[in-house]
């Protein structure tokens, strides 16, 4: 396989979660008025933790802080601690997870947060199954070590039921996000039946439109796809996941520079926006807007370093954009950068150490 191909392949796979998970995280995270905590946190979640050594995603801390300090460390307290950098950067890395799981033996997993942040562990867990999954709500999932009872659907019923008289605006958000992690199990039948419930309260809530077009994007509906999700923009034409799904769309069906106008629009309203940056990266790669692919990337790079967030991965797109771009002393440089951090993946050393040899080749 070429380097080409299999960068291409590498990217669509980070594109395809990005979008398809990832949107549905700024449901939970964006800010709405009087937002209610028992929807918007994982606060009904933490309710139900007994173990005394417990792996947990960011977004759990200042909850867990809140509401069950006895259940953290004070490395754990800290969100600066080396501790808890590796429980983060563990999210993406199964490998590592494992690492830590033998050196610590943890008694429960909490997920909570956008779903993409942890796809990659979530996936490795569902898979080797040895692990179960005990509880899952609107913001949170939650897995603990056999023999323990096996989450099901009906399990759903108490935390339906728990919403039924509250506000519509609410119910809406509730039903929305829970669609958002039912899907990232890939309960997707059931994901769909919520989010037609939360059209049925509301048909023009651009939150319910956006997700389900995201049901429709997994299964390559694009037609379907585009349909919701301009339905969503009709009613507010800057609303981010929306404008995120329809570039994924048009992307996906070779319409690139109507995808790069999306992108570029995207940028226009949140020109600091980790995410939306790296999209639109993606996209002007796609579409050979090399010009505009560096200059995303180094914006990115920059304020994932200030972050203190891993910029590896980050420099060799930025190597790799260059090199295309025909300039091939920063290309040798980026590569080189991501190559002295030490945090690659062996497929992206691999990929930077054969890049630089054929750059040289060609010198």
């Amino acid at each position: 396989m070429s380097v080409q191909k299999s960068s291409q392949i590498f990217r669509a796979t980070v594109f395809l979660i990005l979008v398809n998970l990832g949107i549905g995280g700024y449901f939970l995270l964006k800010k709405a008025p009087e937002p209610i905590e028992e929807i918007t946190t994982p606060i009904l979640a933490i309710q139900t933790l007994t173990a005394k050594t417990l792996y947990f995603t960011p977004a759990a801390l200042p909850i867990l802080v809140t509401h069950a300090p006895q259940l953290l460390t004070e490395e754990d307290k800290d969100s600066n601690s080396e501790r808890s950098r590796t429980f983060a950067q563990a999210m993406q890395d199964p490998v590592l997870w494992r690492k830590l799981d033998r050196k610590y033996r943890f008694g429960t997993i909490l997920l909570s947060g956008d779903p993409v942040t942890y796809s990659p562990l979530l996936k490795h867990l569902l898979e080797t199954g040895d692990w179960t999954l005990t509880y899952l709500d609107q913001t949170s999932l939650i897995f603990q070590r056999p023999p323990a009872p096996h989450w099901t659907p009906a399990n759903l019923d108490p935390l339906i039921k728990k919403f039924t008289l509250f506000p519509v605006r609410d119910r809406v958000t509730f039903l929305v996000q829970l669609a958002g992690r039912l899907s990232a199990i890939t309960q997707f039948n059931l994901a769909k039946h919520m989010l037609d419930e939360a059209l049925k309260l509301n048909p023009k809530s651009p939150d319910a439109l956006t997700q389900l077009s995201l049901y429709y994007a997994h299964f390559g509906q694009w037609n379907q796809t585009l349909a919701k999700v301009d339905a969503a923009l009709a009613i507010n034409k800057n609303y981010q996941p929306a404008l995120m799904t329809r570039a994924q769309a048009l992307l996906a069906t070779r319409r690139l520079n109507e995808a790069l106008a999306v992108t570029d629009h995207l940028i226009e309203l949140a020109p600091n926006d980790l995410e939306l940056l790296w999209l639109h990266a993606t996209v002007s790669h796609r579409a050979h807007a090399y010009t505009r692919e560096i200059a995303a990337l180094k914006v990115l790079i920059d304020l994932a370093g200030q972050q203190k967030y891993p910029t590896s991965s980050y420099r060799i797109y930025l190597g790799q954009a260059h090199a295309a771009n025909g300039s091939a002393l920063p290309a040798l440089e980026q590569f080189q950068k991501a190559l002295a951090a030490g945090d690659l993946s062996p497929e992206e050393i691999k990929f930077a150490n054969t890049s630089i040899e054929r750059i040289k080749s060609r010198q």
